[in-house]
């Protein structure tokens, strides 16, 4: 059955959005019993889901539905009963890429050198998943030639891209015999099970069924992947209608912001060429927001001008928490001054900021204790595992250590050796700097306890032979317990409090008590992704025999892919977050923070690994489309810009953290656009 298409363009995005929200709801209401779906991209689905329920007197979500094309090819899979192996994480194939890398066996050419450096292993997998969207297979990667012939930059291209395939196919064959799929291949499963005739009957809701696909085409065209689906769907569903924003000439002056939207459509005209194409008229130009530009001598006064005036607008009662959204250009950089500015100023705010995991307290514990597990580890290493802030240690006793570490010369592994050997040495060889029976000594001497305890936990590590004996003795280390079984397995029973578990419990009701929930959460949800991950690392290494740093170098490489993602505490919250995931919020007043020529528009300053040219190359020698920076940025922030300008409905502030000539140059055009002088700021 082939599906009526419609390809449905408007300049503006909130117009396509009402268009699609009332015709799910029109459609829900004339046939409740047909099912219904709009897919948004992954980071809008929960937005997009709130929007639909609270603007569009939706009938609910139980026969429409708001899903990425990820999460429909899930729901699709589970009604026709496929997909019953598990997926592999990003951060699992991230482990399985290291430990590919350390395999001498597998003659790369250009990657072995990155065997030491755990972060590329990340950027390799993220890489290979490019390769899978944009239906780029192995044997592509090695279709061009002799690799001999050419120029030296040639030649490196080549011997790259040889690298990735070999890379690939290792890491597809490990996932086949661990009998685990790929996410990145989730959407080919789908088209795949949808072109098999007969269609599945469990699937044959699907004829009566329609799709609206939303959100996409403007910063970046579909890829393959979701080329092919669409095509597939076409042929399944009684209607599908994409939706993009898209200006035509003819219509008035064409916006840069749109670019990459009238290439879109034109791409999306040649897959359908017997699509319905609809213009929507011009609505009535909206009322233009009222612009602030500030500018401010520091990030921490930024922020506390921001809270302030969030404040202020909350008791005047012209707007709700949830009717204002802050867009960081700077997130690293402002959010601990802006996060504590809204708590002092009882601004309640959730602040989507993605905190990768490795930066978590949790995280850099763990990686100072897997230091600690080699054999000839520096007091450095030490130091950073008890400066985690969840070592069980007091603050006194660790500044007292490290003062007599430095004063006595403790440097690496083997002084330390020698000096815990009984608590005669320990007393001993403290003499020389304070007196072991004095307080201060004490708690010296306590520590240099634990440091033992610490050593001999490293040489238990280290003689486990297996990457599953050693994902259990982190686990044993964790959890402070023995478990032969991993069934045996509880996150928050019975712990010790002075096992980590027991520690992490203490410090979570610590942040509690101290009205600090968003951090107790990301505590909690930390602890959780981390023990997730090292079961997940016991299946995939399995009896693998490893050598100590080889371990300690896959797991490195797995943390580094660990993202948590974040749920606010409640609905009535101001939103903080990205550019980009402030650009679709819809909102009263609007903050963009960190306006400076360096952080706005945002840019991919580092190509990766993979460098424009190569990816250049490879999709000319390939006739495939590929991702390129510096083909594709341009376009992807004018329309980020032109969305965050024209997103708010009454206020628009822009600020600078700076009082020179460093502020972005779409501030200083703003500036000079609204003609409303600056506020400056040298002190709020």
């Amino acid at each position: 059955m082939s599906a009526r298409v419609r390809l449905i363009h408007a300049a503006h995005p909130d117009q396509l959005v009402d268009l699609v929200f009332g015709e799910l709801s029109q459609s829900h209401r004339q046939w409740p019993d047909h099912r219904a779906f709009v897919l948004v991209p992954e980071h809008l689905k929960a937005d997009m889901e709130r929007r639909y329920l609270t603007d569009h007197q939706s009938q609910g979500l139980m026969m429409a539905e708001v899903l990425s094309f990820n999460r429909l090819a899930a729901r699709l899979a589970a009604e026709a009963g496929g997909d019953s192996l598990p997926l592999i994480s990003k951060a699992g194939k991230a482990v399985l890429a290291q430990k590919a890398l350390l395999d001498s066996s597998l003659p790369f050419k250009r990657f072995q050198r990155l065997a030491g450096r755990a972060r590329y292993a990340q950027e390799l997998v993220n890489i290979l998943g490019d390769f899978n969207r944009y239906q780029i297979a192995a044997r592509d990667l090695r279709s061009f030639g002799d690799q001999s012939q050419g120029t030296k930059a040639r030649q490196a291209t080549l011997e790259k891209l040889s690298d990735f395939a070999l890379l690939k196919e290792a890491l597809d064959q490990a996932m086949d015999q661990l009998g685990l799929l790929d996410p990145d291949q989730t959407l080919a499963r789908l088209a795949d099970l949808l072109e098999t005739r007969p269609l599945h009957h469990r699937l044959a809701f699907l004829e009566k069924s329609q799709i609206w696909v939303l959100g996409f085409g403007n910063d970046r065209d579909f890829t393959s992947q979701e080329r092919r689906l669409l095509k597939v769907l076409s042929g399944c569903l009684a209607r599908l209608t994409l939706v993009l924003a898209a200006d035509e000439a003819g219509q008035g002056p064409l916006l840069p912001g749109l670019s990459r939207g009238r290439q879109s459509l034109e791409s999306l005209k040649d897959l359908f060429p017997q699509a319905k194409i609809i213009s929507l008229p011009p609505r009535e130009k909206p009322s233009q927001p009222q612009v602030r530009c500030i500018r401010t001598p520091d990030r921490r006064e930024e922020a506390r001008f921001a809270a302030g005036e969030i404040r202020r607008l909350l008791l005047e009662g012209k707007v709700r928490r949830r009717e204002i959204g802050i867009a960081l250009c700077e997130r690293a950089a402002i959010a601990p001054y802006l996060e504590t500015a809204l708590e002092d100023y009882g601004v309640h705010a959730y602040m989507d900021t993605g905190r990768p995991l490795r930066n978590s307290s949790l995280v850099r514990m763990l990686t100072a204790f897997l230091a600690l597990c080699q054999y000839d580890f520096s007091f450095d290493d030490l130091l950073d595992y008890y400066k985690s802030g969840l070592s069980g240690q007091s603050q006194e006793a660790i500044d007292r250590f490290e003062n007599a570490g430095l004063a006595l010369g403790w440097r690496r592994a083997s002084d330390l050796r020698h000096l815990t050997a009984s608590p005669q040495a320990m007393a001993e060889a403290l003499k020389g700097h304070l007196d072991p029976e004095s307080p201060p000594g004490l708690l010296v001497m306590e520590l240099l306890e634990d440091v033992r305890r610490l050593l001999e936990l490293g040489a238990d590590m280290r003689q486990r032979r297996t990457g599953r004996q050693k994902c259990q003795g982190l686990l044993d280390f964790l959890l402070g317990a023995s478990q032969e079984e991993e069934g045996d397995l509880q996150r928050d029973q019975g712990f010790s409090p002075h096992s980590m578990a027991g520690r992490v419990q203490s410090r979570r009701d610590q942040l509690l008590e101290a009205k600090r929930d968003d951090n107790a959460r990301l505590l909690v949800s930390s602890w959780n992704a981390l023990i997730d991950f090292l079961q997940e690392t016991s299946d995939l290494l399995a009896d693998a025999r490893l050598s100590q740093a080889h371990f300690s170098d896959m797991l490195a490489a797995g943390l580094e892919g660990l993202a948590l993602a974040s749920i606010p505490a409640g609905i009535d919250r101001v939103r903080v977050g990205s550019p980009a995931q402030m650009a679709s919020w819809p909102c009263k007043v609007l903050f963009i923070l960190g306006m400076t020529d360096s952080a706005f528009p945002p840019e991919s300053k580092q190509e990766g690994y993979l460098l424009d040219q190569e990816r250049v190359f490879l999709s000319q020698e390939t006739g495939k489309p590929f991702p390129n920076r510096k083909r594709d940025q341009p376009a992807s922030q004018a329309w980020l810009v032109q969305s965050l300008l024209e997103r708010p409905e009454s206020i628009l502030y822009l600020s600078t953290p700076s009082l020179g000539p460093d502020s972005s140059r779409i501030y200083d055009e703003q500036v000079a656009k609204s003609q409303v002088p600056e506020t400056i700021l040298t002190h709020y």
